[in-house]
């Protein structure tokens, strides 16, 4: 499927004040599929998405998958689709409800893994953080988030996706203890700045800024966020003659 349909969306190509916008439908739920926004752009890797700018979207739905355009050899249920909409264009499966977090100016580093360094910058910072409610382990909600660097800093916006979508949301979690192999495991990762063992652990088990989500934030892979029903979100990169930081926000939704 990645290769036929690669160079089809490579052929896509956004321009100022526009967003890469992929949607993946699939009314299966009897299996834990793959979070939102891997399943529309991360595990296809960045080349298909070379024509993005600097925003993409992404949804989730878990409709019936639409009538293939041709005869197939059986039912098709998956369907994906990507598209060149306005930035500000709203979600076409999804309508944004209460923001149950936010996070303003948060700084951070941007030399390291983009998902570690979103998750520290909102534990070292929860006095930018509010946390309005909690969500629970079957509520779905989307996320808008954005990063500001300096010119010529911010990285390929579809090789950050994962990142600042991850990093963000294991910030809004937290653990009483971390496993001596987990930590061994995340101080040999890819810090924007070294990282101790009392560090990390002090970050992980603190009670602010207040949790937002279930679960621990890492597991033996790195970072765990509870993003399964994160089924839409918006991420952006823009310039600021200042140094980095993070900007965004959680909300619920509901079917459009």
């Amino acid at each position: 499927m990645v290769k036929e349909i690669a160079p089809l969306v490579g052929s896509l190509r956004c321009g100022t004040g526009e967003s890469l916008h992929g949607v993946f439908i699939s009314n299966e739920t009897a299996s834990k599929q793959p979070d939102a926004e891997n399943i529309a752009f991360y595990n296809f890797g960045p080349a298909p998405f070379a024509g993005a700018d600097s925003v993409i979207a992404f949804e989730r739905s878990y409709g019936a998958a639409p009538e293939p355009p041709q005869p197939l050899n059986g039912p098709a249920p998956y369907y994906h689709r990507w598209s060149v909409l306005p930035e500000d264009a709203p979600f076409e499966t999804w309508i944004e409800g209460e923001v149950v977090a936010s996070w303003q100016d948060v700084p951070l580093d941007v030399e390291g893994d983009p998902g570690l360094a979103a998750w520290r910058a909102l534990r070292e910072h929860p006095e930018r953080v509010i946390v309005d409610a909690g969500l629970s382990a079957s509520d779905r909600y989307g996320i808008d988030v954005t990063l500001s660097t300096p010119p010529g800093r911010a990285p390929s916006i579809v090789k950050a996706v994962k990142g600042l979508v991850d990093g963000p949301l294991a910030g809004l979690q937290r653990a009483d203890d971390l496993e001596p192999d987990i930590v061994l495991k995340l101080l040999a990762r890819r810090w924007g700045r070294p990282i101790d063992e009392p560090t990390l652990v002090r970050l992980v088990t603190a009670i602010a800024p207040a949790t937002l989500l279930p679960r621990a934030p890492f597991n033996r892979n790195g970072l765990d966020p509870c993003d399964e029903l994160c089924v839409a979100g918006i991420a952006r990169t823009t310039s600021v003659d200042a140094p980095p930081v993070l900007n965004g926000r959680v909300f619920r939704v509901k079917t459009a």
